[in-house]
């Protein structure tokens, strides 16, 4: 019996970004399908946070086509992506680590009792409820939501996800299942270079 095909939720199809003369970004082919977990990784300036904020709609790409459910999308700002269902929630200097993860997860568009302005109470069981719900929906595992990002780690990714997608100098240079493969691995397809050392990659 052949295995139904899972729907396609998010397709990249030549996804190119340049500043300038710097290619960030060059000829991004991207496959996200219902229900699957992934994990984009590369060393600084490989092209991750261009990528993301592409498809996030937080910058324009130069070429290329971005499809959500199906549709070919051209998002002029993160409020358009969040109407469509994709947000981001950034890791190291973009977190609040001082907050827990739901206060992190609402930064900016936090739950209140009352309207009060600055003097406005937050309803921090609503939060929390609702970041479990979105948590629940990823296969995000977090024990105490409570527990300040600070003192959480970035390299639970690999337990995470069921594929790892590799950005080296703004190209997607490798896809591997985390099921065959281990860190060494990855950390190679970043450098390019054969690594016999156990070493953690950098994760986004």
């Amino acid at each position: 019996m052949v295995e139904e095909k899972r729907k396609v939720i998010l397709k990249t199809e030549g996804l190119t970004k340049h500043y300038g003369g710097v290619h960030a970004l060059q000829d991004a082919d991207f496959v996200l399908h219902d229900g699957e977990h992934v994990a984009i990784v590369g060393d600084n300036g490989a092209g991750k946070s261009t990528f993301v904020r592409q498809i996030t709609g937080t910058e324009i790409p130069t070429s290329g086509k971005i499809y959500f459910d199906g549709q070919l999308v051209n998002f002029h700002s993160p409020l358009d992506a969040r109407k469509e269902g994709i947000e981001t929630v950034y890791q190291n200097l973009a977190l609040a680590d001082d907050l827990d993860v739901p206060s992190n997860i609402f930064l900016g568009r936090e739950e209140i009792y009352f309207n009060l302005g600055p003097f406005s109470f937050l309803n921090e069981r609503k939060m929390l409820e609702k970041s479990k719900e979105v948590l629940a929906k990823t296969g995000i595992k977090i024990p105490e939501l409570k527990t300040q990002m600070g003192n959480m780690s970035g390299g639970q990714v690999l337990d995470l996800v069921e594929k790892v997608i590799v950005l080296r100098q703004g190209r997607i240079v490798g896809e591997v299942e985390t099921a065959k493969t281990d860190g060494n691995e990855i950390v190679s397809l970043i450098t390019g270079v054969k690594q016999n050392i156990d070493v953690q990659p950098s994760y986004i």
